[in-house]
This record gives structure tokens, C-alpha cells and sequence, in this order.
């Protein structure tokens, strides 16, 4: 059950984003959305992992003063008791990646805090990989033609906190 940010601010600098609940893994994910050409796409990413989270993470909402809850229910192959956890927003801003937006020629990184100028423009403090998953009829896939995308240029961009990234072809 993904719950959009609809705080204002008070669970973080994530106002507008989803939160997704992870079943298996004691972890929730942050996607942000963009519409192109009428159609959304996104970029999801890792969020609070384990920490106060057990297994079993179902449902989530959001308090009117900005903290979320998460249900959790029992795992019928895994021993994680049911409960309720609330996680509330310290106040400290963590550097992280906000957004991260398709280019024609590449990505645009947005992060939580500006970037060290020194870092922040050499190509080899960043990685991309590509791969896809195959539909089957048996439970999960392997990921299939993992290769990593070239990252051939990086341009940071007058706020500091934005990064273009420019990447050849694969």
C-alpha cells in the first residue's frame, strides 16, 4: 500500500514522494514520480532499512503531525510478531539523492544537501546499471544483461544541489 507524502515538510524534505512498504525485507522505499509525455515514470529508492522495521510491513499512513505509521502483520515462514511501528522524522536533514529525473542525454540527480564541489564532478563517484527482468511463470527473476552505463561527463548545476549526468550508449 504506497502512501504519498502529503505533510508539508514535517516527515522530511520527501513532500510529494511515496512511501512503499516492503513485505519480505524489514524496509520501506521512497519513489518519486515525473510525467513525461503524458506518461509517469519514477525512480525509487532505498529509505529506512531495518532500524525500528521488522518483516511483514503491510500498511502505511500518515498522522496529522507528519509521522508515520506502519502495520505489520505475522509471516507465516518467518517468526516476526504483528504490530504497529511509528517512525518520526528527527529534524536532521540526511545527504541523500531527493529526485532523480530523465535527460535526453542522460539523468539529473537532485540530493537532500549540496554537494562537495571537490566530489562532486568526477564521473567515478557515480554508477549506473542497466538490466531488465523477464515475466515468467515461475515465482521472481534473476536480472538479466546487467552492464554498467558509461557515465561520460558530470556538470554540476548552480545550486549545488543538482548534478547532471551525462551517459553514453550501452
Amino acid at each position: 500500500q504506497p502512501v504519498l507524502d502529503t505533510t508539508g515538510g514535517k516527515f522530511g524534505p520527501y513532500a510529494g514522494q511515496l512511501i512503499v512498504a516492503d513485505w519480505t525485507h524489514p524496509l520501506l522505499y521512497r519513489v518519486s514520480l515525473e510525467k513525461l509525455d503524458g506518461e509517469y515514470q519514477g525512480a525509487c529508492y532505498p529509505f529506512i532499512e531495518n532500524g525500528c522495521l521488522m518483516r511483514g510491513n503491510l500498511r502505511l499512513a500518515f498522522s496529522p503531525d507528519g509521522s508515520l505509521y506502519v502495520g505489520q502483520c505475522s509471516l507465516p515462514w518467518f517468526d516476526a510478531p504483528e504490530g504497529l511501528k511509528r517512525v518520526v522524522w528527527t529534524g536532521k536533514t540526511p545527504m541523500d539523492i531527493l529526485r532523480m529525473s530523465l535527460r535526453a542525454d542522460g539523468f539529473e540527480l537532485t540530493f537532500t544537501k549540496p554537494l562537495a564541489p571537490s566530489g562532486a564532478t568526477i564521473a567515478q563517484n557515480y554508477s549506473l546499471q542497466h538490466y531488465f527482468y523477464r515475466s515468467t511463470r515461475e515465482y521472481g527473476s534473476p536480472r538479466h544483461e546487467s552492464t554498467p552505463v558509461p557515465i561520460e561527463r558530470v556538470e554540476v548545476l548552480d545550486d549545488g544541489l543538482r548534478v547532471r549526468l551525462f551517459v553514453g550508449s550501452i
